[in-house]
């Protein structure tokens, strides 16, 4: 049965206060609040929430400090895995434009008969023909004010309007034959990679808006390919957990030049913190490094 809500707003220094009373031990009152003036208290909870027991208060031992490093750890690890992120979408944006422009031509999305009968093709359009007349980018104002046809868009052009989340939703809709010519760049089935996809663009969501990737259950779980040994139970023992996310992005990025130098900043991110609770929060197996996908590629030949 819902109840109101009745909680009131606390001054930074009750906020301390309210932990101290709690158990968490605070080493200096005033830099707290300092932090809590720049992360406030409900943004930084879900760091010390697992320190705390079922009455609520906390477990001998933890501390305020201990919670904000690990917020910071999480703030490090969002960053690095924005980064692969971004390399992966332009590979993926270019990916998908090659194959539509080369196979069906210029402007192959505006075919219905390139996507698959469930897509649904007129509705996806008119949404993006409506952005494409929002839209401030110079090369859209450029094409409008240069050739006929406008809202509609050369392939390359129009995908680059495109978010993450709505070029996941373009791949899942092609052709199969197109899903297929993309994916086997990867050596994946193509339901496989418009799953991995969707959870890149869940999670790349989650650390764009500063979301909490620490410690998080997925729940945009990516596929298991079945032909990938890397990929099995053994190798990766939960669906759900973190691990999985930075095995598809490693995977995905596997030829990008830069990918050999990320999986070390990873490394170096993932031993700023205490390894048998973050790796066990994170479903990281031990000796993680020493599977073949981790290897710089030049060795796993």
């Amino acid at each position: 049965m819902s109840r109101p809500y009745l909680k009131t707003p606390l001054s930074l220094s009750a906020q301390v206060s309210r932990l101290q009373a709690r158990g968490l031990h605070v080493d200096d009152a005033a830099r707290a609040e300092s932090v809590l003036r720049r992360i406030d208290y409900y943004r930084l909870s879900p760091y010390w929430r697992i320190f705390k027991n079922p009455d609520d208060t906390f477990r001998e031992g933890c501390s305020f400090d201990l919670a904000v490093e690990r917020y910071e750890f999480d703030r490090r690890l969002r960053l690095i895995c924005l980064d692969i992120i971004e390399r992966i979408e332009i590979t993926i944006r270019c990916e998908i434009t090659c194959r539509l422009a080369t196979s069906a031509g210029v402007f192959a999305h505006e075919d219905r008969n390139q996507f698959t009968p469930r897509f649904a093709h007129s509705k996806w359009l008119d949404k993006l023909h409506k952005q494409t007349e929002g839209s401030k980018e110079l090369f859209v104002r450029h094409y409008r004010s240069t050739y006929e046809g406008f809202p509609t868009l050369p392939i390359w052009t129009a995908c680059e309007l495109l978010s993450f989340g709505g070029l996941s939703h373009l791949f899942k809709g092609l052709e199969t034959s197109h899903r297929q010519a993309i994916s086997h760049r990867y050596r994946l089935p193509h339901a496989v990679m418009a799953s991995w996809l969707h959870t890149i663009s869940y999670v790349r969501n989650i650390c764009a808006h500063h979301g909490r990737l620490w410690n998080r259950m997925l729940a945009v779980a990516p596929m298991r390919p079945k032909k990938a040994p890397q990929f099995a139970e053994a190798q990766i023992p939960s669906a759900k957990r973190v691990y999985i996310m930075l095995c598809v992005l490693r995977r995905l990025s596997r030829n990008d030049p830069a990918s050999d130098q990320w999986v070390d900043d990873l490394a170096g991110v993932l031993g700023s913190m205490d390894v048998r609770s973050q790796f066990y929060m994170m479903g990281i197996p031990e000796g993680w490094r020493e599977s073949a996908l981790w290897r710089p590629k030049r060795s796993a030949q």
